[in-house]
């Protein structure tokens, strides 16, 4: 009877034993966690330049988007924006913050951006710029990569120091210390080192504006001067 018992005690925690051995299909392995979105939304590939009538007249003659794609960019990778009269932050159609906005709601979000506006502004003083030069800012600072260049063109005629050249640089140069990441492109200091060019007269539509030479000789090898550092290596 004892022996019995005994037996009887060892198959019962033989068949315990067994019920807690795990099955023979392991657990399933938990799903790996998703890449970070935002993590780095911003294309490293991609330009954006906006502007104003100087802007769209290089656009009109075919000069900018092969320029830039020369210097490495493809041509899906470059949005251009000019605008005749277009001024540095105003409202309405066209108006620049919102050409950031709907780019980026389209999906373009470029690491470079080249903003060339300010000459029809030059009557409004630097209470007037630096409010709209800030807003343009940190519109293209406000997106989600966080990690953006921007490069302000400023102001260049046909006649040296019109139109409060002087003060509107100084006034974008004292903001762009503000900033780390806006370096100012001074387009009057590269327009002083051409004026002894004997075609100088040639590249000037009217005291504004260049004639079609004057972009492919002037203002477009400026735009290309100023990005070549950022272009895709």
């Amino acid at each position: 009877m004892t022996r019995r018992l005994v037996l009887l005690l060892a198959l019962v925690l033989t068949l315990a034993a067994c019920s807690d051995e795990p099955s023979g299909d392991p657990p399933p392995a938990s799903a790996p966690s998703p890449a970070n979105p935002d993590e780095d939304p911003g294309n490293h590939d991609q330009v954006g330049v906006i502007g104003d009538s100087l802007t769209a007249e290089m656009i009109d003659y075919g000069q900018l988007d092969p320029a830039l794609q020369d210097l490495g960019w493809d041509a899906d990778d470059i949005r251009l924006d000019g605008v005749w009269g277009r001024p540095i932050n105003g409202s309405g159609a066209g108006a620049t913050t919102g050409v950031i906005e709907s780019w980026r709601t389209d999906g373009f979000d470029p690491r470079v951006w080249l903003i060339a506006l300010g000459t029809n502004n030059a009557a409004d003083g630097a209470s007037s710029w630096q409010h709209d030069v800030r807003a343009v800012i940190n519109e293209v600072n406000s997106g989600a990569a966080g990690n953006y260049t921007i490069y302000w063109v400023t102001t260049g005629y046909r006649q040296a120091d019109q139109e409060s050249q002087q003060e509107f640089l100084d006034t974008v140069q004292d903001i762009a210390t503000e900033y780390p990441n806006v370096e100012v492109a001074d387009y009057g200091a590269y327009l002083d080192e051409h004026r002894d060019d004997p075609k100088w007269d040639s590249y000037w539509a009217d005291s504004v504006h260049h004639s079609e030479s004057g972009y492919a000789e002037l203002r477009t090898p400026f735009y290309v001067e100023v990005l070549e550092p950022e272009a895709p290596s």
